[in-house]
């Protein structure tokens, strides 16, 4: 797998102070590498140093090989789209407005947008399901909305490698779920890099191929869900005591050893069931066994990753269910 971007003992922080580091990790092209960790352990200063928003404190970012401190800034937008909560203030715009700013970088110095930069705009926007937003203030629409409106902005830009920081923050289990979804598909459909950092790390064992674990502001592992969310690390990464680690969390890592608990928090939504094993994970590592869901549900597996799953109808499942 190609490295696209590679931190060589990086140190990042803040007015020539390091805060975090140093780092040396590669970056591989198509992944979705999540960094997750306490607050405060270093994970934002770290993305905003690869956005190349701050400078490093030492050491190097190398994009394809090359210094990424010495890309022209035309270049690199249109290699890496930053996806951060400052990072659009479309006061006056409306939601079309706001995703064509992504081309601005292919519009030069009059900034027109050509037919062309239209059409791209058209089919982003279909893309992520927000063409029937376009003419709505972009202040009018929901979070849920926003996140999806800022993440076609960035796709306008036609990038190699997406930057997110806490991109689900105030999504309800919905727009998560379909957020994360959709960067999913743009790693396995169009092979883009996306790196971010999510502060659920169930989340994390979701969607990602790679999971970074930040720590006292040290890289503590590096590797597969699988590898990093074996027996009880998150309670070390996170300084949980075990006892309440397994009361609230541990059932949020699923199939590891084969089995469930009678009660899943999915996304922050506890439910109960009482069915059995019946469909085999497809084609992953763990190949653990997957639980067959009532009937009554309407609701099929869509995918397994690592021993845990999506749902194709997830709100199907809670209305089944009902609160505990």
């Amino acid at each position: 797998m190609k490295e696209l971007l590679k931190t060589l003992d990086l140190s990042v922080g803040y007015d020539g102070t390091a805060v975090a580091g140093p780092f040396d990790f590669p970056i591989y092209k198509g992944e979705v590498l999540t960094l997750i960790g306490p607050n405060g352990a270093g994970k934002t200063t770290l993305l905003k140093t690869l956005a190349r928003q701050l400078a490093p404190v030492a050491g190097t970012v190398l994009l394809d090989e090359e210094d990424l401190n010495v890309t022209k800034p035309l270049e690199l937008a249109k290699r890496m789209a930053v996806v951060f909560s400052d990072a659009l203030r479309p006061e006056q715009m409306t939601c079309r407005e706001a995703v064509a700013v992504g081309r601005y970088p292919y519009t030069g110095r009059f900034g027109r947008l050509s037919e062309e930069d239209e059409r791209i705009i058209d089919e982003v926007m279909e893309q992520v399901h927000v063409t029937e937003l376009q003419d709505r203030p972009f202040t009018a629409i929901s979070d849920g909305q926003r996140q999806r409106v800022v993440l076609a902005r960035a796709l306008c830009q036609q990038p190699e490698i997406i930057l997110l920081d806490e991109p689900t923050t105030f999504l309800d289990i919905r727009w998560k779920a379909e957020f994360l979804e959709a960067l999913k598909d743009l790693s396995e459909t169009q092979n883009k890099t996306v790196l971010m950092t999510l502060h659920e790390p169930e989340l994390a064992r979701l969607v990602s191929d790679r999971v970074a674990c930040i720590r006292e502001g040290r890289l503590d592992r590096l590797g597969s869900p699988g590898e990093v969310f074996e027996g009880r690390y998150i309670a070390h990464l996170f300084g949980l005591d075990e006892t309440l680690y397994d009361k609230w969390f541990l059932s949020l890592f699923f199939c590891a050893a084969g089995y469930f608990s009678t009660e899943v928090l999915f996304v922050g939504v506890s439910f109960s069931y009482q069915e059995g094993y019946k469909e085999k994970s497809p084609d992953r590592s763990l190949g653990s066994q997957l639980p067959a869901f009532p009937s009554n549900c309407g609701v099929r597996l869509a995918d397994c990753r690592d021993g845990a799953f999506f749902f194709s109808n997830y709100q199907k499942i809670l209305e089944t269910m009902g609160p505990l």
